[in-house]
């Protein structure tokens, strides 16, 4: 499983990386009815942090459909003296090629990677058996648009160095098994394995026009957090960049997304050996119905930080190390539960499978479901201090023009622990992928 620069910084804090079912949104509570009905501390400062002046508020968001149909979301509020920018590129269309033109095409995107660690730069290109393609880039100030326009025209023209590629096929044709054996992923995104053969036939004109095809036949959500003070001359030349830069998309929309098959269709469980690097681990992974809107993502981090809580409690004090995350996959529909420690621990799958009976079998205690809330929002609030974080909200569909809807901390505070609870029993109830490193 992908777990890109932006995920594994929220995993530290308890995350990117980088998707729910849906009933009305209760009304928003009123605040005199609200506060007396908590008496404990937690519950006050949580209320507290809800209804105090909010800075969470996506105020200078611009939506904008460019001509060439990509959708940007433009944050003008970042307090970093930094650009950072996302963007999601989803084909509309699986091609019919061969497996080694997409594990050589994913592995060229690679090569466009960029980072200078003593300035915190980088970009990065990524291809999920092409289900998905993503960019990240995070940038200083200064030199973001020269930088940024060349990123993207690497990325779309996609120019193969031949001594690259042979360099490439020469490392895929080594490492071919352990590159494949990823099983969990495989089911996940659909990849089928190729032989040494296929890799040793594929050729840049191969990979190029499958590149050309994703490119045209794709929808994309863009994502850009720029510092506060930005001019617009600036803003102009980046929308320029890309309209010019990406060909003609699909026109994007959540409902054509939302018609996606489910990626599970049976349950599963894969194995694999564990090593000295990673420990053990378990995770599992449910197929998420959603349609990538905000409170989608409340419920997915409501989910996921209630189980990971619930674990921490019950395993912490007697699992040396143990790590726990979640994250959510908006776009093909899937959520991940994570739980691991170093080699010598007991790690079971009933670890999760006891955190998940929690959250879905029993009333939720209001206390533990107020100080999950708050969890959330701490966390969130230390992530908008950071441009490239900033960028998580933004490619949650589309942000309201009015600012009513973009508050993330409003939508939070309007789901109740049953509406979380009957969420997650929907979820908990789809097909599982198991992955066991023991």
């Amino acid at each position: 499983m992908k777990i890109d620069k932006i995920t594994l910084n929220s995993f530290k804090s308890g995350i990117n990386k980088d998707n729910f079912a849906h009933q009305k949104l209760p009304q928003k509570p009123n605040p005199d009815n609200t506060c007396d009905k908590i008496f404990y501390p937690q519950g006050i400062q949580y209320w507290i942090e809800m209804h105090k002046t909010n800075t969470d508020i996506f105020e200078n968001v611009q939506t904008t459909a460019l001509k060439n149909n990509v959708i940007l979301n433009t944050d003008k509020n970042s307090p970093e003296d930094k650009f950072a920018l996302r963007m999601y590129i989803k084909p509309t269309e699986q091609q019919n090629v061969n497996p080694a033109v997409k594990l050589l095409h994913e592995r060229m995107l690679s090569n466009l990677d960029n980072c200078t660690d003593e300035n915190d730069n980088f970009a990065t290109f990524y291809s999920a058996n092409a289900k998905m393609m993503e960019i990240s880039i995070n940038w200083d100030k200064k030199d973001f648009p020269k930088v940024f326009e060349k990123f993207i025209q690497d990325f779309c023209n996609l120019n193969i160095d031949e001594k690259a590629l042979r360099f490439e096929k020469e490392f895929v044709l080594n490492n071919l098994d352990s590159l494949q054996n990823d099983e969990a992923f495989n089911c996940l995104y659909g990849v089928e394995k190729c032989s040494k053969e296929d890799i040793k036939n594929v050729s840049s004109d191969d990979i190029k026009k499958f590149h050309d095809n994703l490119l045209s036949n794709s929808m994309t959500l863009c994502a850009i957090s720029c510092p506060k003070g930005t001019d617009e001359t600036t803003l102009k030349e980046i929308n320029d960049i890309i309209e010019k830069q990406i060909p003609n998309q699909k026109p994007y929309d959540n409902k054509i997304l939302s018609k996606n098959p489910l990626p599970i269709a049976k349950n599963e469980v894969f194995y694999l050996k564990s090593s000295d690097d990673f420990g053990k681990s378990v995770s599992k992974t449910y197929n998420f119905q959603n349609e990538n809107t905000l409170k989608d993502a409340a419920i997915s981090e409501l989910i996921g930080t209630a189980i990971d809580k619930i674990i921490r409690k019950n395993y912490s004090q007697n699992i040396d190390g143990l790590l726990c995350y979640h994250y959510t996959d908006y776009l093909n529909k899937h959520f991940v539960i994570h739980a691991s420690a170093n080699k010598n621990a007991d790690i079971k799958e009933d670890m999760i499978n006891s955190a998940i009976k929690t959250i879905t079998e029993k009333p939720l205690d209001g206390k533990f479901f107020e100080e999950v809330k708050q969890s959330i929002l701490k966390s969130r609030k230390e992530d908008l201090n950071n441009s490239i974080k900033r960028t998580n909200p933004l490619l949650c569909g589309y942000f309201d023009k009015s600012g009513k809807n973009n508050d993330f901390a409003v939508v939070l505070n309007s789901i109740t622990p049953q509406e979380l609870q009957q969420s997650a029993q929907i979820c908990f109830s789809s097909p599982c992928i198991t992955q066991i490193c023991e």
